[in-house]
Protein backbone atom coordinates (compact mmCIF):
# COMPACT_ATOMS: atom_id res chain seq x y z
CA UNK A 1 0.00 0.00 0.00
CA UNK A 2 1.01 3.40 -1.11
CA UNK A 3 2.35 5.29 2.06
CA UNK A 4 1.16 8.80 1.05
CA UNK A 5 -2.71 6.98 0.85
CA UNK A 6 -2.41 5.48 4.29
CA UNK A 7 -1.87 8.74 5.82
CA UNK A 8 -4.44 10.77 3.33
CA UNK A 9 -7.35 8.07 4.24
CA UNK A 10 -6.72 8.75 8.01
CA UNK A 11 -7.29 12.67 7.60
CA UNK A 12 -11.31 13.42 7.37
CA UNK A 13 -11.34 11.10 10.71
CA UNK A 14 -9.18 13.88 12.05
CA UNK A 15 -10.71 16.62 10.80
CA UNK A 16 -13.99 15.57 12.32
CA UNK A 17 -12.98 14.89 15.20
CA UNK A 18 -11.44 18.80 15.42
CA UNK A 19 -15.13 19.75 14.43
CA UNK A 20 -16.65 20.64 18.10
CA UNK A 21 -20.39 18.55 17.94
CA UNK A 22 -23.45 21.47 16.58
CA UNK A 23 -26.22 21.41 18.66
CA UNK A 24 -30.01 22.83 18.15
CA UNK A 25 -30.83 25.56 19.84
CA UNK A 26 -34.13 27.20 19.32
CA UNK A 27 -34.03 30.71 18.45
CA UNK A 28 -34.51 33.51 21.38
CA UNK A 29 -37.50 33.96 23.10
CA UNK A 30 -38.78 30.16 22.03
CA UNK A 31 -39.10 27.49 24.64
CA UNK A 32 -36.25 24.41 24.72
CA UNK A 33 -37.45 20.94 23.40
CA UNK A 34 -37.55 20.10 26.95
CA UNK A 35 -40.00 22.82 27.86
CA UNK A 36 -41.99 22.24 24.87
CA UNK A 37 -42.39 18.56 25.61
CA UNK A 38 -44.02 19.17 29.72
CA UNK A 39 -46.11 21.04 28.11
CA UNK A 40 -47.33 18.65 25.49
CA UNK A 41 -48.10 15.74 28.35
CA UNK A 42 -51.26 14.81 28.41
CA UNK A 43 -52.79 13.49 31.73
CA UNK A 44 -52.83 10.45 33.11
CA UNK A 45 -57.05 9.91 33.38
CA UNK A 46 -59.31 12.00 31.02
CA UNK A 47 -62.90 12.43 31.06
CA UNK A 48 -64.51 11.73 27.99
CA UNK A 49 -67.93 13.73 26.89
CA UNK A 50 -69.10 10.83 24.57
CA UNK A 51 -69.39 6.93 25.85
CA UNK A 52 -70.83 3.99 23.99
CA UNK A 53 -69.63 0.85 22.16
CA UNK A 54 -66.15 0.81 20.04
CA UNK A 55 -67.14 -0.21 16.43
CA UNK A 56 -63.40 0.80 15.27
CA UNK A 57 -60.05 2.96 16.31
CA UNK A 58 -57.39 4.36 14.32
CA UNK A 59 -54.25 5.16 16.26
CA UNK A 60 -51.83 8.21 14.64
CA UNK A 61 -48.43 9.57 16.40
CA UNK A 62 -51.10 11.38 19.29
CA UNK A 63 -54.30 10.72 18.60
CA UNK A 64 -57.21 8.10 18.52
CA UNK A 65 -59.47 8.36 15.70
CA UNK A 66 -62.84 6.50 17.60
CA UNK A 67 -65.81 5.71 16.10
CA UNK A 68 -68.67 4.92 18.51
CA UNK A 69 -72.13 3.29 18.36
CA UNK A 70 -74.10 5.68 20.47
CA UNK A 71 -78.18 5.49 21.63
CA UNK A 72 -79.22 6.15 18.24
CA UNK A 73 -75.79 7.14 16.28
CA UNK A 74 -72.59 6.51 14.87
CA UNK A 75 -70.01 8.95 16.01
CA UNK A 76 -66.29 9.78 15.06
CA UNK A 77 -64.68 11.11 17.81
CA UNK A 78 -60.64 11.96 18.30
CA UNK A 79 -58.72 11.46 21.42
CA UNK A 80 -55.41 11.62 23.00
CA UNK A 81 -53.63 7.71 21.58
CA UNK A 82 -55.31 5.48 23.70
CA UNK A 83 -55.60 1.11 23.40
CA UNK A 84 -59.04 0.40 22.27
CA UNK A 85 -60.87 -2.94 21.24
CA UNK A 86 -63.43 -2.81 18.70
CA UNK A 87 -66.51 -3.91 20.89
CA UNK A 88 -65.27 -2.33 24.12
CA UNK A 89 -68.14 -0.97 25.91
CA UNK A 90 -68.52 1.98 28.03
CA UNK A 91 -70.40 1.32 31.21
CA UNK A 92 -71.78 4.74 31.11
CA UNK A 93 -72.82 4.27 27.83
Amino acid sequence: MNPLFSILRFIPAVVWALIPAAHAVPPPGHPSTDDLLNLMKVPEVIDLPHRGTVLQSINSNSYTYIQVQLEQQKLWLAAPRISLTEGQWHPDA
